[in-house]
């Protein structure tokens, strides 16, 4: 178990081979848990190889704490990865220097987003994050033929009602704040991404990430599957 500042327990499974190997956390996807096969094939695949590997349940999944049911678009599942972060460096004595994140969807997005407010990450591998919460609601909104402006209220919903401002901390906030090796796979065969691609001519995550790859300060590979 895994205790954060904020009183929430984590629940999760820690997967040991050396202490001075490197060390990966995996984050698994919205409504998913430490169970899905994303987070469970990559770490059977990383142990195999003599890594050391943890994954956890963000709040409000599996056998974590239950706030109220939702998450909070990162804001709050950051904090988490803090916390297991923590926990690894204290309670395992593994140095921060040799931990990583791998994360995918929204997993992807919380690791790109922990950069913002942990300096205790040396590398990411990162599966079709959604680079910017706001425009993922909205693509999300007209995929499911309903007008985009509709984000603005549910930001207000999550701000009035559960105090969180889900725009406070982006992906991008992550990327500049952090300098970190960092690979991304990225699909674009999914027929979401086609629909919106026919739609608007640009995939705006594909887009996006080939902006930062532009940046010659960043250590980044970008894999379009």
């Amino acid at each position: 178990m895994i205790n954060t500042n904020d009183g929430v327990v984590l629940s999760g499974w820690w997967m040991e081979t050396d202490k001075n190997a490197p060390t990966i956390i995996g984050l698994h996807g919205v409504t998913s848990g430490k169970h899905s096969p994303d987070v469970l094939l990559v770490g059977g695949m990383l142990v195999s190889e003599g890594f050391n590997y943890l994954t956890f349940d963000f709040r409000d999944h599996g056998e974590s704490t239950c706030e109220d049911g939702v998450h909070s678009a990162g804001q709050k599942e950051i904090y988490d990865v803090k916390a297991a972060i923590d926990w690894l460096t204290n309670e395992k004595d593994i140095p921060s220097e040799n931990i990583g994140l791998h994360g995918s969807s929204f997993g992807a997005m919380v690791a790109l987003m922990t950069q913002y407010i942990s300096d205790d990450i040396n590398a990411l591998s990162i599966v079709d994050t959604p680079f910017d919460f706001a425009t993922l609601v909205r693509e999300e909104l007209v995929y499911q033929e309903f007008p985009g402006f509709l984000f603005e209220p549910v930001n207000h919903y999550a701000l009035l009602f559960e105090g969180v401002d889900i725009t406070e901390v982006s992906p991008e906030d992550g990327v500049s704040a952090g300098r970190n090796p960092m690979i991304i796979f990225n699909g674009v065969k999914a027929k979401k991404h086609i629909k919106l691609f026919e739609e608007q001519t640009t995939l705006k995550p594909k887009s996006s990430f080939n902006k930062f790859t532009l940046q010659s300060d960043l250590n980044l590979s970008l894999i379009h599957i």
